[in-house]
């Protein structure tokens, strides 16, 4: 479950062999999905919208899948 804590240790491995086991650890388990959170708080700028033109401004979603966000498409009605 994301945010759950989880205690490891961890061994390093290359051409030569493995290292020794590491001391324990914890981290926090992230969110499974690799596709980002929806953008929030999408809103009209009123400063910035015109007649035939809207402005919007969002901001981004609180998980991004561990990449950054390419680009975002705008769907209307």
């Amino acid at each position: 479950m994301p945010g759950t804590s989880v205690f490891a240790k961890v061994t390093a491995f290359n051409a030569m062999g493995s290292s020794a086991i590491s001391t324990e650890g914890n981290g926090a388990i992230l969110k499974l999905s690799v596709t980002p959170d929806p953008p929030v708080n999408l809103a009209r700028d009123n400063l910035n919208t015109f007649a035939g033109q809207i402005t919007l401004t969002w901001a981004d979603g609180p998980y991004n899948g561990g990449q950054a966000v390419d680009y975002y498409q705008v769907l209307h009605d």
